[in-house]
């Protein structure tokens, strides 16, 4: 095993997995969904691309 791959194993075992509870919650995201488009929302115009940029 690499250095980096046991570096990402060591990093991975001591995050905390937030979702675990709903893992088979099949509807969990439904919950925020109002939040994830309305952060889109909110970044879209920072990545529009323009016709005129190339």
């Amino acid at each position: 095993m690499a250095v980096s791959d046991r570096f990402k194993s060591a990093a991975a075992s001591r995050t905390l997995d937030i979702d675990s509870a709903d893992k088979d919650n099949d509807l969990g995201a439904v919950e925020y969904v109002e939040d994830m488009y309305s952060f889109y929302k909110e970044v879209e115009q920072a990545s529009d691309v323009y016709a005129d940029t190339y």
